[in-house]
């Protein structure tokens, strides 16, 4: 049972995080398969996290996240580096690097291969085939410096805002 939970563990956290790198980059349903609805993601430092990003995000508030981050995006790489899962506790560590290529829009270019890195704790339910709960620990000058601010700009530039 163990190396069958282990193997289950591991290719569940592995399905989730290619889920993010879909045709479509950061693409819900592609991620949100491998989650249970009442899955909560929390992102770290949370000090360095502005709002509404550093309060626990359920799956309404991801799923937004999620359209808007993933619609300024060509293309998404998400490479493991490292993974441990522990079996007894049903979780999964891993280090991802990310790999970023944006969308040309307004007076900004095609950008490609922004990178960043990411810890990631997953939790699984019994049988480990669906996250229960996610500890992110990102960069927040990498993500919400750049990334955020991007994704913004992007959203105003296909809405027709300024």
């Amino acid at each position: 049972m163990s190396d069958q939970l282990y193997e289950t563990l591991k290719q569940t956290a592995i399905a989730h995080f290619k889920g993010y790198e879909s045709p479509t980059p950061w693409n819900n349903e592609a991620i949100q398969q491998h989650r249970t609805p009442e899955c909560v993601h929390y992102l770290h430092p949370v000090e360095s996290i502005p709002a509404p990003f550093n309060e626990p995000i359920k799956i309404d508030q991801f799923s937004s996240f999620m359209h808007f981050f993933g619609a300024c995006l060509d293309r998404f790489s998400l490479p493991i580096k490292d993974l441990v899962v522990d079996v007894r506790q049903r979780t999964v560590v891993a280090r991802l690097g990310a790999v970023f290529d944006f969308r040309a829009f307004g007076n900004e270019a095609k950008e490609e291969g922004y990178t960043a890195e990411y810890m990631v704790l997953m939790e699984m339910e019994e049988s480990g085939t669906k996250v229960v709960r996610i500890e992110e620990f990102i960069d927040p000058q990498r993500l919400m410096g750049y990334v955020q601010p991007k994704a913004q700009r992007y959203a105003q530039s296909v809405s027709g805002g300024a």
